[in-house]
């Protein structure tokens, strides 16, 4: 790929880059050629079949955007960066790039990057939004058999439970709460009962329904 543009070409498009951003590469006139393309190809300032996680010279990348992989190394490991990591000097930080083979991500896969993180987290939303219909169910009604859920989304849908969560901590709480209160006053009057695996509104109205009649 490098053989279809010539140096003047390579150097025209970094200097064109230089102009409208922020990041500045630097020392572009003093680099030969295969530097040249190996930085357009960082940037994405050419099109190119090759992922972009090749082995660069980042002496010519600037520190802020070094610091930056490094940031998207330890958010994919859900780890905030080190504080000896942040402080480091610019050829410390390389050679701890180099050491961890941490990735250098050009623009295209920065956003690629982002674009499969966000459906994820969609997706992570989405679950935990099925799975709190499905336990709101429970607490109220009672009327699932858990041992039949395989996939929350196409449960809830398929038996067409109730998908409004008004109030769905305080229902949660008080659940909680009336439990505590039945089972302080069992263990102070001597009361037997079961305990419930699953703790709903309607087997503790059962049971205090049992107790008060």
């Amino acid at each position: 790929m490098e053989a279809k543009y010539s140096k003047v070409e390579l150097l025209a498009l970094v200097k064109k880059h230089n102009k409208t951003s922020e990041h500045k590469i630097q020392n572009v006139d003093k680099m030969k050629k295969h530097e040249l393309y190996d930085v357009c190809v960082i940037h994405s300032l050419v099109h190119t079949d090759e992922k972009g996680n090749k082995i660069m010279n980042l002496n010519n990348i600037s520190k802020q955007i070094l610091m930056q992989n490094v940031e998207i190394y330890f958010l994919k490991k859900k780890e905030q960066v080190p504080r000896e990591v942040l402080n480091m000097k610019k050829k410390d930080l390389i050679d701890y790039i180099t050491l961890n083979n941490i990735v250098y991500y050009t623009s295209e896969m920065i956003e690629d990057e982002i674009k499969q993180i966000e459906k994820e987290n969609e997706k992570e939303k989405e679950e935990e939004y099925y799975k709190n219909i499905i336990i709101y169910n429970i607490i109220r009604y009672d009327n699932i058999d858990i041992k039949q859920i395989n996939k929350s989304k196409e449960y809830v849908e398929r038996n067409n439970l109730n998908t409004k969560l008004d109030n769905y901590q305080e229902y949660a709480k008080m659940l909680n709460d009336i439990y505590i209160s039945f089972e302080t006053f069992c263990k102070s009057t001597g009361t037997e009962y079961e305990k419930d695996e699953l703790k709903t509104f309607p087997k503790i109205l059962t049971k205090i329904r049992n107790v008060i009649e």
